[in-house]
């Protein structure tokens, strides 16, 4: 009987013994969790964060000319133009020649007569506002009497590729952003748990460089973590108010005079980049409307915005429906809450406007916004001197110089003398004609039309990337741009 008691002992404590161990693993775990979020503190969004904009060898300018030294001349002037892709002067060769920075310093020279006024882009593309400033701090030992910083269409560029939410929405987001804090204590162990339970790999983490579309289809994008929610949406923003600030904190230290500035957003020909869920007939009509916008279709758009009124590809047709009627102004709220509500922001929204205006009143630092120069008189840009949603012709880069020129006049720059305009467009068309490659010239609109193609594909949209991969092929006719508009029709064809 005592054996067989203590057996029945031993299997009742071996049936309570599960319950103990799942409630004892609970503790633990709550523990951890605790343990972790008071060891590490809030999560590490910048290191999980990859960089699609490369890090320029410093000290270095995209520009082929004499480095400056860091000793300042007698009388010399320094003004640095510090930004991503617009800056940088894309798609026009040699990098950097055709930048609006490299116009302003040319046109100023033909005006002044002086050769030690120095205008610099600094610039990479892809770069957020966190790599823009980094960037902008290195260059304080050369003594700049001004820098100016362009932020506003990259603020979201490095976290889509990183495959995963860096905050994910919602109770499942939060338990999820907890296993990813616990993860600072267990190491390689949370890192698989991690690629198992929410997806996230090695390879997701880097941009490819390559065909990236690969792996895309309509209404599939090639990585994962998108849309882009809005707890990842509310820390880039704060995170791009910290880095405005900081840039302002170390200028003032340093007595450089600071002026922030709004990149370019093309409006006309920019379609949002991803819109879901996939409807193959809201696309086909879209891309059609894009083709030849008949504002008869209104009435028809109006339906399918009753059943969809977050859907940004049909807000973008909305918008040229009313600019073909001639309702611009109506449009230009249009092709804005386009772009508020494309899941894929890799431009401008109206929170980062918003947030940029208020953060540098605050600052009392003046805030440029290039795109008033570029826009027609209903605030809509593009498609007038723009290659695409965020790169400007010659033109448009030669306004933007002349802008610049009339905005630091009597402050940074030496009063410029009434009527100058036509003795600086001189000058900087000279240095246009002499110094850019024709070819990059003759080429930038359907070599930026095959880069934006790559991306929509990256993003799903194959219907907008079409017509632009057909003019890239017409145009350039090579192998990347045939394989690529292949297997944008071979998709196309299958979601049929």
């Amino acid at each position: 009987m005592t054996m067989t008691g203590k057996r029945e002992t031993g299997a009742l404590a071996g049936a309570r013994t599960p319950g103990k161990a799942i409630a004892g693993l609970a503790a633990g775990f709550a523990l951890a969790v605790l343990g972790s979020l008071y060891l590490a503190g809030p999560y590490d969004a910048e290191g999980k964060l990859p960089k699609v904009g490369a890090e320029l060898t410093f000290p270095s300018a995209p520009l082929d000319q004499p480095m400056l030294q860091q000793e300042l001349a007698k009388g010399e002037l320094r003004i640095f133009v510090v930004g991503a892709s617009l800056c940088y002067g894309l798609p026009y060769q040699p990098a950097g020649r055709a930048s609006f920075a490299t116009l302003l310093e040319k046109g100023l020279r033909g005006v002044l007569g002086r050769e030690d006024i120095h205008v610099r882009p600094e610039a990479q593309p892809a770069w957020d506002s966190a790599q823009v400033v980094q960037h902008a701090e290195m260059l304080l030992p050369w003594q700049p009497k001004a820098l100016i910083v362009v932020l506003g269409s990259n603020e979201f560029v490095n976290r889509v590729p990183l495959g995963r939410s860096l905050f994910p929405d919602g109770w499942t987001g939060s338990i999820e952003l907890l296993f990813r804090r616990c993860g600072k204590l267990y190491g390689d162990w949370y890192a698989d748990l991690d690629r198992k339970m929410f997806g996230a790999s090695k390879e997701s983490k880097k941009p490819k460089t390559g065909e990236l579309y690969q792996g895309a289809g309509p209404g599939r994008p090639a990585v994962k973590g998108l849309p882009v929610g809005e707890r990842d949406r509310a820390y880039f923003v704060a995170r791009l108010e910290d880095n405005m600030r900081r840039c302002a904190s170390f200028c003032a230290e340093a007595g450089t005079s600071l002026y922030f500035a709004f990149s370019v957003q093309g409006m006309l020909g920019s379609p949002p980049w991803l819109s879901l869920p996939y409807d193959r007939k809201i696309s086909d009509f879209v891309a059609q409307l894009e083709e030849a916008p008949d504002p008869a279709e209104l009435a028809r758009l109006e339906a399918l915005l009753a059943d969809s009124p977050k859907r940004a590809d049909l807000h973008f047709a909305k918008a040229l429906l009313l600019r073909a009627s001639g309702e611009k102004s109506t449009a230009a709220k249009e092709f804005r809450l386009a772009l508020d509500l494309d899941l894929a922001p890799l431009h401008h929204v109206s929170e980062v406007v918003t947030h940029m205006r208020r953060i540098a009143k605050e600052l009392e630092v003046p805030l440029l916004d290039f795109n008033e120069v570029l826009a027609d008189e209903a605030g809509i840009t593009g498609a007038r001197y723009f290659l695409d949603y965020s790169h400007v012709d010659l033109d448009g880069h030669l306004r933007i110089a002349l802008h610049l020129a009339k905005e630091l006049s009597g402050t940074v720059l030496p009063e410029l003398p009434e009527g100058f305009e036509k003795q600086f467009e001189a000058a900087a068309r000279r240095h246009i004609a002499t110094s850019i490659d024709p070819h990059s010239i003759h080429t930038a609109l359907p070599r930026m039309a095959f880069n934006d193609a790559v991306y929509y594909m990256f993003f799903g949209n194959f219907h907008a990337a079409l017509p632009r991969l057909i003019l890239a092929n017409e145009a350039l006719g090579e192998d990347r741009i045939e394989r690529a508009l292949e297997y944008c029709r071979k998709q196309l064809g299958a979601g049929q």
